[in-house]
């Protein structure tokens, strides 16, 4: 099983992980602000709209933005 250092350095090094999470984070707030916090939208358009409330999902998304408080 591959140590933890060497999956990081695969994946481009801990600031770009840490870069690429906060901008998911970012995302699923303003997801979720979008809707006034009925949920989270499951697209965004390249022109910047986004999509309905996914509820799928918005049962998964709460204990991840949790955890990363």
């Amino acid at each position: 099983m591959p140590e933890i250092k060497s999956i990081i350095a695969a994946l481009g090094g801990q600031e770009k992980l840490e870069t690429a999470l906060s901008n998911n984070l970012e995302w699923l707030l303003k997801s979720f602000a979008v809707n006034r916090g009925a949920g989270s939208s499951g697209t965004r358009t390249m022109r910047g709209s986004w999509g309905a409330v996914y509820p799928e999902t918005t049962g998964y998304l709460i204990p991840t933005l949790y955890h990363t408080a």
